[in-house]
């Protein structure tokens, strides 16, 4: 009996020292996963931290380094206000920043432009995946045939690339005759490919694709380039080159007209201080310099700057081109007459 009494003993203790084992391996291994979790949360949170502050670095210092790469997969998500590694976001409230509303990657292109209308505002930030952009027109073949929009884009686009000399981003013109192109395209299985199609081009393939329109007397003679962009039955206006690309490379309305939004309130702020200094300095101010219609100019721009904000559509980015063209123009008007600078 005691043999007997004596073994179970044994295999009870057994049983119980394994399990104790069992639990101590368990809580081990989730302290472990734990940490490393953390870890790996702080971590992504730091990166995140380390390159939006590269962003507002350029932001006010106009510096910018035009490659960040990452070690490691990240998920990139943008909603306005907020940019998303995985779960870490970070606050973008005075940035305006155009990317593809989601996407994963591990080496990620970036570039800027620097907004003038008529006055240096801020940077717009590009933010995307390694792609190509392919400019869609008939007929293409000469320089003297190219329209004008799609040079100022092929002209001004500067690609960043990889020490390895991969391009992020490349911009090709192609015409009707590179419809083997076209197809490739689109037989791609890793699609990163944006097509630019003008619209009064006909376009025989049946996909998805941008379609751009612009005005042509305005930019003509007075350079300024506003339009639309038409992508999955949303409509993306814009003013200058830097928004172009924002409506080129967005494929969110809703980010898109979030970030212009954001730049017409900066703008609005802007002209605010400089209305406020021409009118403090127009009291000692005499003829001509006294007659120049300043004051008008900056209401009629402010209110077209809240026509757009709240409208969003061709026709109020237009009459806000026109604003911003005379207040250039009564700008360089008091040049001509020696009175103090509008801006």
């Amino acid at each position: 009996m005691n043999d007997k009494k004596g073994a179970l003993e044994l295999s009870v203790n057994v049983v119980f020292a394994g399990l104790i084992g069992v639990v101590i391996f368990i809580l081990a291994f989730s302290f472990i996963m734990s940490n490393m979790q953390s870890a790996e949360k702080e971590r992504k949170a730091e990166f995140a931290n380390s390159f939006v502050g590269s962003l507002r670095a350029s932001y006010e210092e106009y510096y910018f380094s035009n490659i960040i790469t990452f070690n490691e997969q990240y998920s990139i998500r943008i909603e306005c206000e907020k940019l998303f590694f995985d779960d870490e976001a970070v606050s973008l409230t005075d940035m305006i920043v155009f990317s593809p509303s989601e996407f994963s990657t591990k080496q990620l292109g970036t570039n800027s432009e620097r907004i003038e209308m008529p006055f240096y505002i801020s940077n717009a930030f590009y933010l995307y995946p390694q792609l190509n952009i392919f400019l869609y027109c008939e007929d293409c073949y000469l320089y003297n045939e190219i329209p004008e929009a799609y040079a100022l884009l092929y002209s001004l686009w500067d690609s960043p690339t990889l020490v390895t000399g991969e391009e992020f981003a490349e911009i090709n013109i192609i015409g009707s005759g590179d419809s083997m192109t076209i197809n490739q395209i689109y037989q791609e299985e890793d699609n990163k490919n944006i097509i630019v199609v003008l619209e009064n081009d006909e376009f025989a393939y049946d996909f998805a694709y941008k379609n751009l329109s612009f005005d042509d007397d305005l930019f003509n003679h007075d350079s300024i380039l506003v339009g639309n962009i038409s992508y999955d039955d949303e409509i993306y206006p814009f003013i200058g080159e830097e928004m172009l690309f924002g409506a080129i490379l967005s494929d969110d309305l809703g980010t898109y007209k979030c970030n212009v939004q954001k730049f017409f309130e900066m703008f609005n702020r802007t002209l605010s201080v400089y209305e406020k200094r021409f009118e403090l300095m127009s009291v000692d101010l005499t003829y001509p310099c006294n007659s120049l219609p300043t004051n008008q100019t900056f209401s009629n721009l402010k209110g077209n700057i809240t026509n757009a904000n709240n409208n969003f559509d061709y026709e109020s980015f237009y009459d806000l081109a026109v604003s911003i063209k005379k207040l250039e123009e009564v700008a360089e008007n008091a040049e001509m007459q020696s009175c103090p600078s509008i801006y």
